[in-house]
């Protein structure tokens, strides 16, 4: 009995050992991305400021306002610049041009050793005529300051690091919310002396915490977790271990059921999801808005568990985290691609736009697939088209695109204006499309910041020879306010859900008929 409680008991310590080095090399990993992140906005912010202050653009002019946005629009990672007098008043932003009242700046910022202010969690006035408060991250340094985009603040706030400290000659200060244990915990570690990017490891009540720094060595990150994190991160693992420690005697039922709860998720069941037949795609319409026709359809993915539906923000997380994603993007092509082509009816020029993961550009055998299933549509006239998220460009993508063009897709940038694309990178893509996210419509009758971008976005589109879609359209006044403004495509429930190929066609063929019948 003893025997088999000390081999158990050895088994078990030794799988989990090995599952908390490998969790340790993923953790590190993943924290390397998130420094990287840092040290590239750091770089971005100094660039920004160095510019500012050399142009002398403070005065709050029509013309250094236009230089200001000039500069803003190049930027990666910040949405906004604030201009100050020689006193720390706020004079006016790239937003709303002069103030009517100087303001005074925020007092909570800490300065880092190389000059560099930073604040989170700053409550900034937008507007002027009906103002409101948003609440932001602000770097700032002598006579301007930087307001981060909420797109690289949640980066930041959701990368690998528990915490973010800003290392200034008055000690740490933690950035972003966070646990007061994390904080504390973190305050008593040893602070890396070194300005170049380091990695030290620690051992601190039963719990590993790593740290380094990035940000130009501005900031020190840290990263805490104990062996409950490495169980829940690696379940598979982890219940094929706990499996052997109890066969070999160490049988608990408290055990069995962690097990069995965790073989129930969704990250054990994607895989046989996806290998099976459970995919199910929908279409929806996307509709020129000056005709009001339809020339195409976006496919939208969906997976059958049983009696309910699984919508991509429940599975893609999951899909990623195993890598699934080529699989995935070739199972739901084919399907779609063999089922448009079985039912659309004759319909002269059209475009079916297929969603794809970053990992499936890279799979030449994806490509390939796609070229394979997509050949009995060209021939009919049918154009296929993939979208690639703007957050989700993968390092590689010029190279990518110009694949994609020569094996004859269509490149969409979906959720365009959310991410970090610059104008120059949208030129080196030469995409097709650019999607509006539904974000950017949904605000645009309340005069929000984000609408206002709208006429940006079609000039941009303009500039590198392509079309505009708008998502998430739900009333008239939107598209027709959308079509004023230049864009050539939309899409949302005012023309119709996403929905079955049968429901699809049948759809197409009720607005056909009412096209005629309207003659």
């Amino acid at each position: 009995m003893l025997a088999g409680l000390a081999l158990a008991a050895a088994i078990l310590l030794l799988g989990l050992g090995l599952l908390a080095r490998w969790e340790f090399d993923d953790r590190a990993a993943l924290q390397a991305r998130a420094a990287q992140l840092l040290d590239a906005v750091t770089q971005e912010a100094h660039i920004l400021l160095d510019r500012l202050h050399e142009q002398r653009l403070w005065d709050c002019s029509p013309a250094s306002q236009r230089a200001i946005r000039r500069l803003l629009f190049g930027a990666h990672f910040f949405r906004e610049v604030g201009s100050f007098d020689a006193d720390g008043l706020l004079l006016c932003t790239s937003t709303d041009d002069v103030l009517g009242q100087p303001r005074a700046g925020t007092s909570r910022i800490h300065y880092a050793h190389s000059g560099l202010g930073y604040s989170t969690g700053v409550s900034l006035i937008l507007g002027q005529d009906q103002p409101r408060s948003v609440t932001a991250t602000v770097l700032r340094r002598d006579r301007f300051n930087l307001v981060l985009a909420p797109q690289a603040e949640a980066a930041l706030r959701h990368g690998a690091a528990t915490l973010i400290a800003l290392d200034t000659e008055d000690g740490l200060q933690p950035l972003f919310p966070a646990a007061a244990d994390a904080t504390a915990a973190v305050r008593r570690l040893p602070v890396p002396a070194s300005t170049d990017v380091v990695r030290e490891t620690h051992w601190w009540r039963g719990q590993f915490a790593l740290q380094q720094r990035a940000g130009m060595g501005d900031f020190v990150l840290f990263t805490r977790w104990h062996l409950g994190d490495v169980l829940r991160q690696q379940s598979t693992l982890a219940v094929a271990i706990v499996l052997i420690a109890t066969l070999a005697g160490l049988v608990a039922h408290g055990t069995v059921t962690t097990w069995l709860t965790r073989l129930n998720s969704i990250d054990h069941r994607v895989r046989k999801l996806i290998g099976g037949d459970r995919i199910v795609c929908v279409y929806q319409p996307i509709v020129a808005l000056a005709s009001g026709r339809a020339v195409g359809c976006e496919v939208l993915m969906r997976l059958q568990d049983g009696d309910r539906l699984l919508y991509p923000e429940q599975v893609i997380p999951a899909v990623l985290r195993q890598r699934l994603g080529p699989e995935l993007d070739s199972r739901v092509a084919r399907r779609a691609l063999a089922e448009t082509d079985r039912h659309l009816p004759p319909c002269g020029p059209f475009r079916i736009a297929l969603n794809v993961l970053p990992d499936s550009l890279s799979g030449e055998h994806v490509i390939a697939t796609l070229g394979e299933a997509a050949a009995p549509l060209r021939a009919r006239d049918i154009q296929i088209e993939l979208e690639l998220t703007e957050y989700s460009l993968p390092t590689d993508v010029v190279t990518q695109a110009r694949n994609l063009a020569r094996a004859g897709f269509g490149l969409s940038i979906d959720d365009f204006g959310t991410g970090y694309s610059s104008l120059a990178l949208v030129r080196q893509l030469c995409p097709d499309y650019l999607k509006i996210d539904r974000s950017f419509v949904h605000e645009m009758e309340e005069s929000a910041i984000r609408a206002s971008l709208i006429p940006e976005i079609v000039q941009i589109a303009r500039a590198v020879d392509a079309r505009v879609v708008a998502e998430g359209i739900e009333n008239q006044a939107q598209r027709d306010r959308l079509h004023a403004l230049g864009v050539d495509y939309g899409q949302g429930h005012y023309f119709a859900p996403p929905m079955p190929i049968a429901d699809f066609v049948a759809w197409l063929r009720a607005q056909d008929a009412a096209k005629v019948d309207a003659a």
